[in-house]
């Protein structure tokens, strides 16, 4: 086991309690990096389709 996960392993309760709501919006600003980047590639990949350009409508 890596040192760093021995040392979280044997730290005391109320330090992890004090860490544990930076821990939790870490996380979350992890998982909505990676969907926004997600997302952001999904729409990029959607908007490089090359579509045959529409003719304009004569107007009357």
């Amino acid at each position: 086991m890596p040192h760093e996960f021995k040392a979280i392993m044997d730290a005391p309760p109320e330090l992890l309690a004090r860490v544990a709501p930076l821990m939790a919006v870490m996380f979350v600003a992890i998982i909505g990096g990676i969907g926004w980047l997600a997302f952001r590639n999904r729409k990029l990949r959607h908007e490089r389709r090359h579509y045959t350009p529409k003719k304009p409508r004569t107007r009357r």
